[in-house]
């Protein structure tokens, strides 16, 4: 399963198999049709994905797997620059989020199509809670089996 692998061993074929098995999202697995937009809402909705992984059991975000019920259902993948794409996700990370996580892991998984997944492995933190700081939000997120929601 993907959960359990390390992104430098996820190809096209594990992310097939996702598919036809009709994989459902959870509170390790997250799949997310479109890349993130990074105008001020998008990169909350990022942070808050990220943080809410790392708060709870760890996880990993596939973008550009679409979902239908909450079973992956489709891969349309995204086009992206990828090294620029790798960069502004790390870089968001380390500051939008205090304290720091350490260990996250973000790997472009090349498609036949020529666009690719957006793979980002959030380890479970262990310096937790940690809060989504951007832009005069700060705000507490982690996940369940129904996906991301708000710490009161």
């Amino acid at each position: 399963m993907i959960g359990d692998s390390p992104l430098t061993d996820v190809d096209e074929s594990d992310l097939n198999a996702l598919v036809e098995t009709q994989q459902r999202e959870g509170p390790r697995l997250d799949f997310k049709r479109d890349n993130y937009k990074w105008h001020d809402e998008g990169t909350r909705e990022f942070l808050g994905d990220v943080s809410a992984f790392a708060n709870a059991h760890g996880g990993v975000l596939l973008i550009g797997i679409d979902e239908e019920d909450g079973c992956a259902s489709h891969i349309p993948g995204v086009e992206l620059d990828v090294d620029a794409e790798i960069q502004k996700m790390d870089a968001k990370i380390q500051t939008g989020i205090e304290p720091r996580i350490q260990g996250v892991e973000i790997r472009a998984i090349g498609l036949g199509s020529g666009r690719y997944v957006l793979g980002v492995r959030i380890p479970r933190s262990w310096r937790r809670p940690h809060m989504v700081i951007f832009k005069n939000l700060s705000r507490f997120f982690s996940r369940n089996s129904g996906g991301k929601y708000q710490l009161v």
